[in-house]
């Protein structure tokens, strides 16, 4: 079993998608630290904080289009491609129109140069949305068309971003390299995509209005869910922009870059191994889902130790004293990231249960009752209240939350992840396998 779940393709996939995050890394380290220092805690959170907005923004736009046509191109290639083509012009409408409202938004309420960001993130994340070539790669295990698209764009931007910081150009300026990071990589993967299928295959790619009708109704419950994700994942951000001050959300966002820029390593295991998840040929996507928990639980363990005895000397390195205040809340926000990575895995686990509606349900809950505990904790405590509600909110996501969703099943799979003898069985098996 171990042997079949871990093909190769799929090995090989997840260190495309890591390699891709190399670049990152460096970006996140010197980079967009380089920038952090020179433009103080208050600009970088007017940078930050249409960012956090349009995340939510996309959720709704994508309407769970996204999960959907990687399942369906598991399954049916051609089926996949035009659902998602259709599917497109809804996606553009919504997003369009969404965002008109978030820039009024924007002007009425925000200084001139956050407002010049809010426009900058607008026309990035325009191109993420339309991006269906992107979720092809992904659940064709072709993710180094991906790696290599997202690596020009980064450099390119994150060149633009330095070069602004190091000939002191005015802040605004920094817009370009947001537009950078989400146009390129869309128009290189087009081309790639263009151009490695036959004119066979692109002729058969036709809009069809059933499919935006389809995906309109079958997203319904994905879009509760993702939208309360993303809502619950920034309720913090945006709320400490309503409680504090923006430097606040500057110093704040310098602890959610440490906290979380290790995450990348689970989201690359993760999307590797779900489509084997939704396969009809997978039969114990329990055992598959609780040891790749497992792993995920490693990861955060080990990250945490790194950065309790070289966290506070990176921080003060890259970033200065200005910054100092992100050390502590650094360790709430990789718990938080580890428990949201064990919480996509579940989700993928539920989903493969035919679980839309359970995780729309659930997601909402959680997204309401994240922003009760927002609002009580970074009212009061302000930075601090706002890390420890990213934390408490990823805990009742992952746990309490999922347990009425075929709680035999659930408990069973639970069990399995906090099992040290499964994990050491299922290791030693997955390499006897090789």
């Amino acid at each position: 079993m171990v042997k079949k779940i871990f093909h190769s393709s799929i090995i090989k996939n997840t260190f495309w998608l890591l390699s891709e995050k190399l670049i990152s890394i460096f970006g996140l380290l010197f980079v967009t630290s380089y920038v952090a220092k020179y433009i103080g805690p208050e600009n970088f959170g007017k940078l930050n904080i249409s960012i956090y907005y349009y995340a939510i923004l996309q959720a709704v736009a994508i309407w769970g289009s996204d999960t959907i046509g990687v399942k369906r191109i598991s399954n049916n290639i051609s089926s996949g491609l035009n659902f998602l083509y259709s599917f497109s012009l809804y996606k553009f409408i919504v997003f369009s129109l969404l965002s008109f409202i978030l820039e009024v938004y924007f002007f009425i309420f925000f200084d001139r140069l956050t407002f010049i960001f809010s426009l900058a993130v607008f026309l990035s994340s325009l191109f993420s949305v339309m991006d269906c070539f992107s979720l092809y790669n992904e659940a064709r295990l072709k993710s180094f068309y991906n790696v290599i698209s997202n690596s020009i764009g980064l450099s390119i931007s994150l060149i633009v971003r330095y070069f602004i910081a190091h000939y002191n150009f005015p802040p605004v300026f920094l817009s370009l390299s947001i537009v950078c990071a989400g146009v390129i990589p869309f128009l290189i993967r087009c081309v790639i995509f263009y151009s490695t299928h036959s004119r066979g295959t692109l002729e058969s790619i036709n809009y069809n209005s059933y499919y935006i009708k389809y995906g309109f109704f079958t997203g319904a419950g994905l879009l509760v869910s993702s939208v309360s994700v993303f809502l619950y994942v920034n309720i913090s951000r945006i709320l400490l922009g309503h409680y504090s001050t923006l430097a606040d959300v500057g110093i704040y966002s310098v602890a959610m870059t440490l906290g979380t820029m290790w995450g990348f390593v689970n989201n690359a295991i993760v999307v590797s191994i779900t489509p084997k998840l939704y396969s009809k040929a997978n039969t114990d996507s329990s055992s598959l889902t609780a040891f790749t928990c497992q792993i995920l639980i490693s990861l955060g363990i080990s990250y945490s130790l790194l950065f309790l005895f070289f966290g506070e000397r990176v921080l003060s390195l890259l970033y200065g004293q200005q910054y100092q205040g992100a050390y502590s809340l650094t360790f709430f926000l990789i718990g938080s990231t580890c428990l949201s990575g064990l919480g996509m895995s579940i989700s993928r686990f539920i989903i493969s249960h035919n679980g839309y509606s359970y995780l729309a349900k659930k997601s909402l809950s959680v997204a309401v009752l994240g922003c009760v505990i927002g609002v009580v904790l970074i009212s009061n405590y302000k930075i601090v209240g706002a890390s420890m509600t990213a934390f408490i909110i990823e805990f009742f996501s992952l746990t309490i939350m999922n347990v009425f969703f075929k709680t035999k099943v659930m408990l069973s799979l639970f069990y399995k992840i906090l099992s040290v003898r499964f994990f050491f069985n299922t290791l030693r098996s997955f390499l006897v396998s090789r």
